[in-house]
Order: C-alpha cells, then structure tokens, then sequence
C-alpha cells in the first residue's frame, strides 16, 4: 500500500504492517483497512481480542458491585460550598506592577531637552543646530543650519563697539 508518498507492505493473515502500527496496537492501520478492502474483508474481524465486549466485561467482572437502589447510597460528609483555592507563596522576589496614569488632554507628560544648544521642546536628534568643526580638535561650536557660510563673520570696529555701551 502507498499513501503520503511511503510504501508499506501488509500481510493480511499474520496480520502485520510494515509500518508496525498493527502489531504494536492490535487494531488495522490505515494501510490493513486499505488492504482488507481490497479482499473484501471486514476489518471490525482482524482487531485483537483485547479490544471485544468479551474481554471488557471479563475483566472488569469482580469489580463491578450493583447498586439495588437510592437506599444503598452513601452520603458523604462534605460541605457543599465552594472555597478558595489556598494561596502559595512563590520562590524568589515577588514581581513589581507597573502603575501607569492616565494621559491628560493639554499636559506634557515627558519634557524634553537638547544636550547641544540647552534648550527645552525638543532633543539632541531633532535640534537645528549643526557642528561647525574645530581646527584643535576639541568640541565643535554649534551654529544653526540655515545660517552656514563660508564667509568669515564681519566684525564691526572697536569704536563703534564701545561708543554702544
């Protein structure tokens, strides 16, 4: 017999399958069910003696004890109320819960601040401010993005400068 791609070979007198499911269970594979079709033989007849009416009822003859009536059954004393379970203490650090708030419309819950140019309302990765590189290697100056020119800064005179404080 072929099926799924694998073939088993089933010998219907022993009463055996290649796959072993047969022998080991006593009842017909897939396979034995395909092949006793084949012959025209019912596979309810080829299932081991272990598995009959018979055999149950012998079995679990002496240990079966008939119960005339109501009259013979024993009331058990429980309590017909449904407890608790009983808690049990875990191993270990017990886990913490996080408390979460609610959100407020209007509220900033979390403010932010830019490392580079100090400022509040927005963070290092958003600022506007770009590094101007140094000759010394040391911490580049910022400087907005929108005003960086190659031009040197003009630098009014030292008159005019004092003359203003």
């Amino acid at each position: 017999m072929t099926s799924y791609g694998r073939t088993d070979s089933v010998n219907i007198e022993d009463g055996t399958c290649s796959c072993r499911w047969w022998q080991t269970m006593g009842i017909p594979c897939e396979h034995g069910v395909r092949a006793l079709g084949l012959a025209n033989v019912d596979p309810a007849t080829r299932v081991s003696k272990y598995y009959t009416n018979n055999t149950y009822k012998a079995v679990y003859e002496p240990i079966w004890i008939p119960i005339r009536g109501i009259e013979q059954w024993k009331i058990l004393k429980t309590d017909s109320r449904v407890r608790a379970p009983i808690p049990t203490v875990r191993v270990g650090r017990p886990r913490t819960q996080r408390k979460r708030r609610e959100k407020k419309s209007g509220l900033v819950t979390k403010l932010r601040f830019c490392s580079w140019c100090q400022k509040n309302g927005h963070n290092r990765c958003s600022c506007k401010l770009l590094p101007i590189p140094s000759e010394d290697n040391t911490r580049p100056t910022m400087a907005p993005s929108f005003t960086m020119s190659t031009e040197p800064p003009v630098i009014p005179d030292e008159d005019v400068a004092i003359s203003l404080h």
